[in-house]
């Protein structure tokens, strides 16, 4: 019950329009809502997602598979992108800038995300999981963030377009 989500101070998501767009927010009466946590991949018109700056943590999965989803906007509140999260989200263009206060990401988080074309990690997040970016085909350009230090196997598996890795002199291992 999104009403219920709120008085926890969950985040709610708001549909709008002819149902393409999803944006984050708080409770407004009237309006159709889903909790965050609510798994919303049965949702396959969304083509924008905009999370809000005091969300704090996207679920394993929420969005996997919505293959119309073109642009992504992560708020600067989030900490948490759970396993799979993005997975499967194969038209999402251009860039994915993962925010500075991002700490953990999951595996798979964008796994076949193939039509990103930039990765950049803030310098909090210390462990890449395994397929965390596998099958993102179109990608050209990697910025791994200070603060990494493991990169589990198959974190960039099929990665075949990467033109440009920057990789930080304090990861310690690479599986």
């Amino acid at each position: 019950d999104a009403d219920k989500a709120n008085r926890k101070g969950s985040a709610v998501f708001r549909i709008v329009g002819d149902g393409k767009e999803i944006f984050s927010k708080k409770m407004v009466q009237g309006e159709k809502l889903y909790p965050i946590n609510v798994n919303i991949r049965n949702i396959k018109s969304l083509e924008n997602i905009v999370i809000g700056d005091y969300v704090k943590k996207v679920e394993a999965n929420t969005f996997k598979n919505n293959t119309n989803l073109r642009t992504l906007k992560l708020g600067e509140g989030l900490e948490n992108i759970g396993s799979y999260a993005f997975a499967g989200c194969s038209n999402l263009e251009n860039s994915i800038i993962i925010p500075q206060n991002v700490i953990f990401l999951g595996e798979g988080a964008f796994y076949d995300c193939n039509s990103i074309s930039r990765i950049i990690l803030n310098d909090k997040i210390e462990k890449l999981y395994r397929y965390t970016f596998e099958n993102c085909t179109s990608a050209e350009e990697l910025y791994l963030g200070k603060g990494v230090k493991h990169i589990e196997s198959d974190a960039f598996l099929n990665c075949s377009s990467l033109k440009s890795i920057v990789v930080p002199e304090n990861v310690e291992t690479i599986d």
